[in-house]
């Protein structure tokens, strides 16, 4: 009998833990497939320039980027992830750089050194404008809560689409091309 009673519990916990499991991978991928709850096409003209700095130390105002189609890439040198998209949307800024297509990655208010220690571990990303924000506005501007985030916009400022995690080359292409389609 007791072991009855500890085979039905025991399955009974993992079940619970199975829907429980089930549940959080759902909601992760319906959150990443809609747009944010954040009001991200309002973001870039609300940011102030003076948080944000290129390597060169320069202040960057995105509203002087307004009639071009912005690819923002909100990363870290922690993540294993930025690592990745990093490299995929230089490849992808290569074909669209042509087309009036601007990509920034915009660093998460990490110290200056380690950005730069880290940019040299990675092939060179000549196609990517890369910015450092001084307080992490952006980040929390988006509503952020996942690593990349990542804010296609076309060249009257809307919002095409916003991802939260990781953009396969296909995502990249497809909001780069809607974007482009939007200032037909």
């Amino acid at each position: 009998m007791e072991d009855k009673k500890f085979n039905f519990w025991f399955l009974s916990i993992i079940v619970i833990v199975l829907i429980a499991v089930t549940l959080v991978a759902y909601l992760t991928y319906t959150n990443a497939r809609k747009a944010p709850t954040s009001e991200a096409d309002k973001v870039l003209t609300a940011l102030d320039p003076t948080n944000f700095v290129d390597q060169s130390g320069q202040e960057v105002d995105f509203t002087e980027f307004k009639e071009k189609v912005r690819v923002i890439n909100s990363w870290a040198t922690w993540s294993p992830h930025s690592r990745t998209e990093l490299v995929l949307l230089n490849e992808v800024a290569s074909v669209y750089k042509d087309k009036g297509v601007l990509v920034f990655a915009i660093n998460r208010n990490e110290p200056s050194g380690r950005i730069e220690a880290y940019l040299k571990t990675l092939p060179e990303l000549a196609n990517i404008r890369f910015v450092q924000d001084m307080t992490d506005e952006l980040y929390g501007s988006l509503s952020g809560y996942a690593m990349p985030e990542t804010v296609f916009y076309d060249e009257e400022g809307n919002l095409i689409f916003h991802k939260r995690g990781v953009l396969s080359k296909e995502e990249v292409v497809k909001y780069i091309e809607e974007a482009l389609a939007g200032t037909d």
